[in-house]
């Protein structure tokens, strides 16, 4: 209808809708009149009404990045100390169903959507390519600096499989490249890459 349901507060780093157009998140770090707050998910219905109780980061309170919605739940992004980001799904109403360390910093690896059975399908950096070769961010004890980006790279497209909280041992897909920027992603039946 083009009208304005609700305003949400900057700073916010992504808002993504559910399938069914239902429900909505948003990774948000806003707090009271325009400050900084404690980092977390939201959910809203589709009137932008609260649904759920957020997910709140309990790290170093960079929040949350690259939201996907699987089915009735949220995988996401959280960066960790060093090299140890993590992989999160998150059911509102239900709480935190896993936290998955993949290891890797920014552009290692990256969520890639909902495969065709309905598993969440990630992409990551081959180990046998990651070796010494430079990636497009890495970090030091003075922050972040970009680096050159090593053009033989390999990743693969990886189902996760919940139970064991890791990723297959054997990706569906391995091609050249960097799996990171959003790129690459499935299409909406999982069938595409």
């Amino acid at each position: 209808a083009a009208k304005v349901l609700q305003y949400y507060p900057m700073p916010n780093n992504e808002t993504v809708w559910r399938r069914d157009g239902e429900m909505f998140a948003v990774a948000t770090c806003s707090g009271p009149l325009g400050s900084q707050g404690r980092c977390r998910v939201s959910f809203f219905d589709r009137n932008g009404i609260p649904a759920a109780a957020p997910w709140y980061d309990t790290g170093d309170g960079l929040g949350a990045f690259r939201l996907a919605w699987w089915g009735q739940r949220v995988a996401f992004r959280v960066p960790g100390e060093g090299r140890r980001d993590r992989l999160v799904v998150f059911e509102p109403g239900k709480g935190e169903i896993a936290s998955i360390e993949l290891g890797g910093f920014l552009s290692s690896w990256d969520i890639a959507g909902t495969l065709w059975d309905g598993s969440l399908a990630v992409t990551r950096v081959l180990p046998e390519a990651a070796g010494e070769r430079p990636s497009i961010v890495d970090s030091d004890p003075g922050g972040l600096r970009i680096a050159p980006v090593a053009i033989d790279q390999s990743y693969g497209l990886f189902r996760l499989d919940l139970a064991a909280g890791a990723l297959d041992p054997k990706p569906l897909i391995e091609e050249r490249g960097t799996p990171y920027g959003g790129r690459y992603l499935l299409s909406p039946s999982g069938r595409w890459w």
